[in-house]
């Protein structure tokens, strides 16, 4: 038996064991609302998250401001089976990871498999996915393929992030942090009403740091932040009695350096022609590359690069406008978004500090987007339904120059535009049974108006330099998906479910540095899976436990992924790599045993096996047989906090926070210098509030133990070199928090 099935299993049956005979021993009439209730709009409405037939964690603004979290990143950590990738390191985007399904393309110009929302608005660009997290009212992780009720379909799973809205009384809060490396933030919060018709709310977020690594080529400092600076401002207004409006507009501005790769030398020292060394002796720093430069005891904080500087600078500006309806018999929803970003991002991909190693590439993004969508929901004593349309469309420039190498290099023009209808219904067939079917019908448009490959003079973010050749391809797809669920409340309390879903990702065109050969750029093919997960869920205790379990086994079709190899510059591919299976089961436990303690745990379960057909590769590599990418076979996390009052002073509390997953691999060719051992990180905070609790001062350290790991790693094959993205080391932070 494999150690999936095994773990999957022992797992299962003892938490079904220790849970079935609690719940019927509850009184099925003591059916009390816990206080500890947490509502998400999952479904496009407004549910108990304990009655929503889907694997969905939600996570509160006040416990994201508890954990001192500042980006989503930093928030999956305590997510099972949720995992992502920093490939340009911490200043950039994350690329979310959800059952073992991600995007494998970094190149700013194909959208990801799990789709990332904010207030239910789909954001095309990577660039923009960090700006808005701040104020938040919580934040919804959809597992599993999402391809009926949101806007752009996904294959893994969505992340919704939901802002604080306007409220009917005035209050505010500022919060000011500083820690490690100087780091430094400033949050302030005002929000009340204009009339009795209108509310407002305005949040703003500054903050800075300086560099947390040392470029010891130069002694500069990398990794740090000049300008970090977010705003948003939200309005309501009661128009009339049955019609209410919401506008946001948000501005967002990043300005800093890249962070500096770990180096490890490929090549054998003194050998003509160049031999490659074996993995043990790459990693043992043992080996150079071909400039004979070896880094002879990589740390996270000592990096090596030429470069004087890494910039990086991501700015967006954009706004939504949300109107709903009451018609009376149904409820009309209409959502009208538009945002543009500018995003520079820098990179050292030789990753030392030789000259004529010459790799440095710079990413250079222009997006714009816009959308509308149109949702009619109603509900009868037994029926709930909703049927929408949508309409997304972007326009994307995107330029990756080799500016060390006479600005050789690729520019791309592509534009996007999405069409979908949608409708969902649940029936309750009983007052305990429910029967849930949901449909959408897709058509996507991606046309590459043109993609240059820059032999020389190319400049980044223009369209300038000299030309190999000049490029247009067009890719058309459409595709039904659908979502069929059962649930069953065989106690007030607590539900069994099961479900089958599909999702659908467009297909994509490889915009970042393509080979010399036009013909080679074709269009991968559109991935497509079907999902089928079973579920428990429930509480216990009057609320003081909550359990949530999902098993489920996925179909995977037509798996994109970007392969780069260095030849001897960079070139890149992006194909379908073959199809793949994904099997796994996730559980979560949230306890409030005594007044103050709450305890969290959560596990996580993969099995992934890419099947590849015969004579098909991926950087000279059949996968067949290969694991899926950032899919560890277990991991878990969990959390402890107790809160006590001390006479009058206040109440003073604790908390803990850790994580744990076993090896993964950074590529789906699975090398084992593409790979991260198994590691664990445990933060600890302690604060005090005051007696009106108006008042919070606390404290933190992260990664306490100091822990050394990768977040990302590349091997460009031959006898070179392999980099890797460093995690933050130990760091710590103080914050003080006032509520008015």
């Amino acid at each position: 038996m494999r150690v999936f099935d095994k773990s999957a299993f022992v797992l299962t049956a003892s938490l079904f064991a220790l849970m079935a005979p609690q719940a019927y021993a509850q009184d099925a009439a003591d059916s009390e609302d816990s206080a500890n209730e947490i509502v998400v709009t999952a479904q496009r409405r407004e549910e108990n998250i304990q009655d929503v037939p889907l694997s969905i964690a939600a996570v509160s603004g006040d416990r994201i401001e508890e954990l001192a979290i500042t980006t989503p990143a930093q928030l999956f950590s305590q997510i099972p089976n949720v995992k992502f990738q920093m490939p340009t390191g911490s200043s950039g985007f994350p690329i979310f990871n959800i059952r073992g399904v991600t995007l494998l393309d970094f190149s700013d110009s194909n959208e990801a498999s799990v789709a990332v929302y904010a207030d239910d608005v789909y954001l095309g660009s990577p660039a923009v996915q960090n700006q808005q997290f701040f104020d938040v009212q919580r934040v919804e992780v959809l597992r599993g393929p999402q391809g009926t009720l949101y806007g752009r379909n996904a294959t893994g799973g969505l992340v919704n992030v939901l802002a604080r809205r306007p409220t009917d009384d005035f209050e505010g809060s500022l919060t000011a942090r500083y820690g490690s490396d100087n780091e430094y933030a400033l949050e302030g919060v005002v929000s009340g009403p204009f009339s009795d018709s209108a509310r407002g709310r305005l949040a703003i977020r500054t903050g800075g740091r300086d560099g947390w690594q040392t470029n010891v080529f130069n002694g500069h400092e990398l990794g740090g932040i000049d300008t970090s600076f977010a705003a948003r401002g939200l309005v309501e207004i009661d128009a009339t009695e049955s019609l209410s409006l919401v506008g946001n507009i948000h501005y967002s501005l990043f300005e800093g350096s890249e962070d500096g790769r770990a180096f490890f030398g490929a090549r054998v020292p003194g050998s003509t022609p160049s031999v490659r060394c074996t993995t043990d002796q790459i990693l043992s720093s043992a080996c150079v590359n071909s400039q004979n430069f070896s880094d002879p005891d990589p740390d996270p904080t000592h990096v090596y690069s030429e470069e004087d500087d890494l910039p990086a600078r991501v700015e967006n500006v954009g706004g939504w406008l949300r109107a709903d309806w009451n018609l009376g018999f149904a409820d009309l929803t209409s959502i009208t978004s538009y945002d543009i970003a500018e995003k520079l991002d820098t990179l050292d991909a030789d990753q030392s500090p030789s000259p004529a190693g010459r790799l440095t590439l710079v990413y250079n993004t222009d997006h714009e987007q816009w959308s509308q969508e149109f949702r009619l929901a109603g509900d009868t004593d037994r029926l709930n339904w909703i049927l929408g349309a949508y309409y997304y469309a972007d326009t994307r420039f995107f330029t990756a120059t080799l500016t060390r190498l006479a600005g050789s290099g690729s520019w791309a023009d592509q534009t996007v535009a999405t069409q979908a209808i949608f409708g969902q219904t649940t029936w309750a067939a009983t007052p305990t049974f429910n029967l849930t079917l949901g449909a959408r019908y897709t058509w996507d448009q991606r046309e590459l108006e043109g993609l240059a490959k820059i032999s020389s003079g190319g400049v980044p973010g223009t369209h300038d330099g000299i030309q190999q050749y000049l490029i247009t391809r067009s890719l058309d797809s459409e595709r039904l998906t659908w979502r069929a669920a059962a649930d069953w409340h065989f106690l007030p309390d607590h539900m069994l479910y099961a479900s089958a879903s599909t999702g659908f990702k467009s297909g994509a065109f490889n915009t970042l540095l393509p080979a010399a050969d036009p013909n080679t750029v074709q269009p991968a093919d559109p991935e497509f899976i079907t999902s089928y997960e079973i579920g428990l869920k429930g509480d216990m205790w009057n609320g003081r436990l909550r359990y949530d379990i999902a098993a489920f086994y996925s179909d995977y079709e037509s798996v994109q992924a970007q392969g780069t190899l260095a030849n001897p510059t960079p070139i890149s591919t992006l194909n379908t790599i073959g199809d793949a299976t994904i099997q796994g089961l996730e559980a979560s436990l949230t306890a409030e045993p005594i007044d103050g303690l709450t305890a969290t745990f959560g596990v996580g379960f993969l099995e992934t096996e890419i099947h590849a057909a015969p004579g098909t590769s991926f950087n000279g590599v059949n996968l067949n047989g290969h694991e899926l990418v950032m899919a560890p076979s277990v991991s878990f996390n969990g959390s402890l906090r107790y809160e006590r009052e001390v006479g009058e002073i206040g109440s003073l509390y604790g908390m803990t926070d850790f994580q744990w997953q076993d090896s993964v691999f950074f590529g789906p060719d699975n090398l084992p210098t593409e790979a991260q051992e198994a590691y664990g990180l445990i933060n600890f905070h302690i604060g005090w509030i005051s007696p009106t609790r108006d008042i919070e001062l606390s404290a933190f350290v992260r990664n306490a133990a100091d822990e050394e790991y990768f977040i990302h790693g590349v091997d460009s094959g031959g006898a070179t070199q392999v980099g890797y993205q460093w995690g933050r080391p130990r760091t710590w932070g103080v914050q003080l928090r006032h509520d008015f």
